[in-house]
């Protein structure tokens, strides 16, 4: 009888439910496992976590690495603050019935950061959002098919071809060096912000774009296609580097663009007149390397309407170099207002 007793006690340990501050102790694998980096003592990590909201609310338990635990349960964003008292590398556990349970994850720190490979993503993930200096690494062929939202900031290596996104993705982020290939013909007919940076050698032509994109940044070794009049009309954003051969008038880029930084044998060799975004404009960067750039009247036009556009948002600048022709005398005053305003002009 004492050997059964102290059986049925060690059942009930390993076994029973897990409290906010109490350490785990569970038999069963963990749905997912990561790690947390805290760069300074005394951190504190906070975002959220969302279960499904399929039948009866799911809950999961989230060891953090250092010894305590929490419960979260709701279809709704759940909060969650944690504190770590010494800087390092936490191994955090997440137990839940199944890996659709956890759908949603966020972290908010800018001075903390995550670090797995997409491929071990629960299966029921959706939505993730990462602040800091995160390592995430694996194949965009490894993403859950329902993953809608991707976006973490930092020294991410991740690769694969963007054709292999999920069919019901809108929003793919990922800053570091990652190495992405593939098509733009073969994105999600449904994405609206493409922003990957690294070496990625992404081709196709952007009159192939989705009709609701309104961001797209592209770093690497790129060879995009095709005329700047196809566009999407709520495109505010376009930021393509490499080997590109975009073509068409400036003056016909969509009436909200903010950001154009365009490089490589590009042919945007003409430009007439139009208002650019009031006291929202950001960058405009044209850097042509093959013959037909902006003749000296196209860029006196685009220097005197930028320059009449009011305040501009960082990082405020204005490069017309490569084949374009110099300025004249003409938009002299545009390229003093220009800087008086704070951006930085460089032109031939």
């Amino acid at each position: 009888m004492k050997h059964f007793l102290i059986a049925v006690s060690l059942f009930i340990l390993f076994s029973s439910s897990v409290h906010a501050g109490v350490a785990i102790f569970s038999t069963s694998a963990p749905i997912w496992t990561f790690n947390t980096i805290a760069t300074v003592g005394n951190l504190n990590i906070a975002g959220v976590f969302q279960t499904t909201g399929t039948g009866a609310v799911k809950t999961i338990t989230v060891n953090w690495g250092d010894g305590t635990s929490n419960t979260y349960a709701g279809v709704i964003d759940q909060a969650y603050s944690k504190t770590y008292s010494s800087a390092g590398t936490y191994l955090v556990r997440v137990f839940a019935s199944s890996p659709a349970v956890l759908t949603k994850y966020t972290m908010t720190t800018s001075t903390a950061s995550v670090s797995f490979n997409i491929g071990q993503l629960p299966s029921g993930m959706t939505y993730m959002n990462l602040s800091g200096n995160n390592t995430v690494s694996g194949s965009i062929a490894s993403l859950p098919s329902g993953m809608t939202y991707l976006f973490a900031v930092g020294s991410n290596t991740i690769s694969g071809s963007i054709a292999s996104m999920p069919s019901g993705m809108t929003y793919l982020y990922l800053g570091g060096s990652n190495t992405v290939s593939g098509s733009v013909a073969s994105m999600p007919s449904g994405m609206t912000v493409l922003y990957i940076g690294g070496s990625n050698t992404i081709s196709g032509s952007i009159t192939s774009l989705p009709s609701g994109m309104t961001y797209m940044y592209l770093g690497g070794s790129n060879t995009v296609s095709g005329s700047i009049t196809s566009l999407p009309s709520g495109i505010t954003v376009l930021y393509i580097v490499g080997n590109n051969t975009i073509s068409g008038s400036v003056a016909s880029l969509p009436s909200g663009m903010i950001v154009l930084y365009v490089t490589g044998n590009n042919t945007l060799n003409s430009y007439t007149t139009r208002t650019w975004k009031a006291n929202n404009m950001s960058e405009v960067i044209l850097i042509p390397v093959s013959s037909g750039g902006l003749s000296q009247a196209n860029v006196d036009q685009l220097l005197i309407d930028l320059a009449a556009s009011g305040t501009w948002l960082a990082p405020k600048l204005v490069t017309l170099t490569g084949t374009n022709a110099a300025p004249s005398s003409a938009s002299a005053a545009a390229i003093i207002t220009l800087t008086g305003n704070g951006v930085t002009v460089s032109h031939n």
